[in-house]
């Protein structure tokens, strides 16, 4: 299926509103995920309005709300509820989530102990979240327990709910044969794809010069069940957060789109 070219607000935390809306139409994008650190904090209902109104005015859709709930996490579900107030208001179809940090849960007990909260918490939001018609999707991201594609698919299968799928990208500096077998692992319960050039060292880099790379994945991911709903390909994060970084990163997604 085609893939949506998408802005994440959290690539220009630093920025307002308005002026993320202005970067994603300058660089074509057609929507916004709206993160919820500092532009549309949980149970901020005045801000879920007003990036709703802007995003509308200016054409954009609001294909993710980009939470930091963290299940498994003390006060998740409390948190989760306001988030999804505000997803409701930005008519945004998915929340993402993280899920709790491994770190430190060396121990088998307590990893078990975890990741049962973990599997609580989600069938918890995916629940609330389906009562409102909204599906939840997980943060692919190291160190927590959606860490790669195998831990991610047994907690999607643990929980046991249609109503959650995952984002995805590729580890910091991963090697593209290992980036490709995961997001084909992935592809069944692929949401969207976080965008990003960053070295194992964790050193930005413009998007440009990965081109080939992200060509390779992006095709894979135009592989995913058609869903009846578009499915987003967003940059996350551009060198030193600049505009003009961020500008150039969607002209080079846009480029290598498959058609």
């Amino acid at each position: 299926m085609t893939l949506a070219l998408g802005l994440c607000s959290a690539a220009l935390r630093h920025l307002d509103l308005q002026a993320v809306v202005d970067c994603a139409v300058a660089g074509g994008a057609s929507g916004i995920e709206w993160e919820a650190r500092r532009h549309v904090p949980s149970g901020n209902l005045a801000s879920a309005r007003t990036a709703a109104r802007l995003s509308r005015a200016a054409g954009l859709c609001i294909p993710s709300y980009g939470t930091y709930v963290t299940a498994g996490a003390a006060g998740a579900r409390q948190e989760f509820a306001g988030c999804l107030a505000a997803a409701e208001l930005l008519d945004a179809p998915f929340l993402r989530v993280w899920t709790h940090r491994t770190i430190g849960l060396e121990n088998q007990a307590g990893f078990d102990e975890m990741l049962d909260r973990v599997v609580s918490d989600l069938a918890v939001f995916c629940d609330q979240a389906e009562s409102a018609g909204r599906t939840v999707s997980l943060e692919f991201h190291p160190g927590t327990f959606a860490h790669s594609a195998t831990a991610a698919l047994q907690l999607v299968d643990r929980v046991g709910r249609n109503t959650l799928l995952s984002h995805w990208q590729p580890d910091y500096g991963q090697p593209l044969d290992e980036a490709k077998a995961s997001l084909q692992a992935m592809l069944p319960v692929l949401s969207h794809l976080h965008v990003f050039c960053w070295t194992k060292e964790r050193v930005r880099l413009p998007l440009h010069e990965h081109r080939d790379y992200w060509a390779a994945l992006l095709a894979m991911a135009g592989q995913a069940p058609d869903r009846g709903w578009p499915r987003y390909a967003m940059i996350e994060f551009s060198p030193s957060d600049l505009t003009e970084a961020v500008l150039d990163d969607l002209a080079t997604l846009s480029a290598i789109l498959p058609a």
